[in-house]
């Protein structure tokens, strides 16, 4: 059997190296910042190899030098771009320095090139969290720019829901206020011919800007909020009253200016919230100038749930997700899927807020010991590697068992043999191992 050629053995070891089953040669956690002088002077050697830039920019992260290792893993995946370890621990350092939306890139360029282990179902449920981070920071961005989207024209159909806040007395219904701002996004949701602004991307610019404060509803504040957000209409209200009737007050508002605002409020007991609900949304739609076929009215209509108390449930969820208390969270929208099993919109609430609540409990150093058990490889087993391709070169100079005829060397006419002198040569392979 012809023994196969140095590159395609040292393939088929990367190979094993990449799948986790590289032995006592793979590293099990990051580097520490101790390697980093001997790891700099290997990069300086060998400047184009990418598995020794990633592990020195790992190393630099552990030492808190953020910026480097930055530095060197954007310059990497110039000439390497799919490396899995320079994307990954790239956006692990964007991350650590802050920069949500360049990090999120990042780990989501990583799904794509890793398609198992326990360092993909972690990155999952981190992409998540970071996907929040990086709404925020994009509303902010937004803001920093708010002079020129105001010149900027609003996308043709899109609406942005605001949050409801609760003007009342009863601090039971409160809760009310983010749950009618999802439901109706849900039911706008039902036609293509409107572009709904997630909910959670309102609300951070709703926070940012102090919209809807308490006690009073500015259609002026909203439209500026809308030509930040790009929309081209925006609902924004507020609910009142008391378990003896209850009012939700709201208005569709143009954002370009000088547009009069189309009421669409009604009021009548809490128990007909979910009636109330549905006729707002089919009001939205009228003012938008939609006309609903028969089929997408009959979506609009459908009922997530018909139980007031899963419903207080799910906007106190809200509440708390909104506010990063995941868990907390968690709890209430199990509540509300406890109270109306068939309430799918909490149900994938829950389900969502235990991933997040999962990846917030997951820091980054851990993501990191995660990244080195799959991704770095160790100094160890490189110079091991390194001494197994240079034998293999050596080796390749001698003919393998089937380029040689063992009769004739048998009967000494060729091969080691043939000579009457013996010159026995013993090669042993550097390094010792397999």
């Amino acid at each position: 059997m012809r023994r196969a050629d140095a590159a395609t053995w040292l393939a088929l070891v990367s190979m094993t190296l990449g799948s986790g089953c590289a032995g006592a040669f793979s590293a099990p956690e990051p580097p520490t910042p101790d390697e980093i002088p001997e790891l700099e002077v290997r990069h300086a050697q060998r400047p184009a190899d990418a598995d020794v830039a990633t592990r020195l920019a790992a190393a630099y992260r552990e030492a808190n030098r953020v910026e480097e290792s930055i530095s060197l893993l954007e310059s990497t995946l110039t000439s390497h771009p799919d490396h899995e370890g320079a994307v990954y621990y790239l956006g692990l350092a964007y991350e650590e320095a802050g920069a949500d939306s360049s990090a999120l890139a990042l780990y989501q360029h990583y799904l794509e090139l890793d398609g198992d282990g326990d360092l993909r179902s972690a990155l999952e449920r981190r992409v998540g969290l970071i996907r929040r981070a990086a709404l925020r920071e994009s509303v902010l961005a937004s803001l920093a720019r708010e002079a020129e989207l105001a010149a900027t024209p609003p996308r043709a159909q899109t609406i942005a829901v605001f949050p409801f806040p609760y003007l009342g007395s009863d601090p039971g219904i409160r809760p009310l206020g983010r749950a009618l701002a999802q439901m109706l996004v849900t039911d706008l949701s039902q036609t293509d011919r409107l572009d709904v602004l997630e909910r959670l991307h309102v609300q951070y610019l709703a926070e940012e800007i102090s919209l809807a404060e308490q006690g009073r509803v500015d259609p002026a504040t909203a439209a500026r909020g809308g030509r930040v957000l790009g929309a081209e209409r925006v609902v924004q209200g507020q609910i009142d009253g008391t378990v003896q009737e209850i009012v939700l007050d709201a208005a569709v508002i143009r954002t370009s200016a000088d547009a009069e605002a189309e009421s669409v409020g009604s009021r009548d007991q809490l128990a007909r919230f979910f009636d109330l609900e549905k006729e707002m949304a089919l009001a939205i739609y009228e003012a938008a100038g939609v006309q609903l076929t028969p089929t997408e009215r009959e979506r609009v209509l459908q009922r997530q749930t018909e139980n007031l108390e899963a419903i207080l449930a799910f906007g106190l969820g809200l509440e708390a997700q909104d506010a990063g208390r995941f868990q907390e969270a968690a709890n209430h929208f199990a509540r509300a899927v406890a109270l109306d099993p068939s309430f799918d919109l909490a149900a994938s609430a829950w389900s969502d807020a235990n991933s997040l609540a999962a990846a917030a409990s997951v820091g980054i150093q851990n993501l990191a010991v995660l990244g080195g058990e799959r991704l770095l490889v160790s100094q160890a087993y490189a110079d091991w590697l390194r001494r197994q391709v240079d034998f293999l070169q050596v080796e390749g100079l001698l003919p393998g068992p089937s380029d040689r005829d063992a009769v004739s060397e048998f009967i000494g006419t060729e091969g080691f043999t043939k000579s009457s002198a013996v010159l026995e040569i013993i090669l042993d392979r550097p390094g010792g191992g397999p």
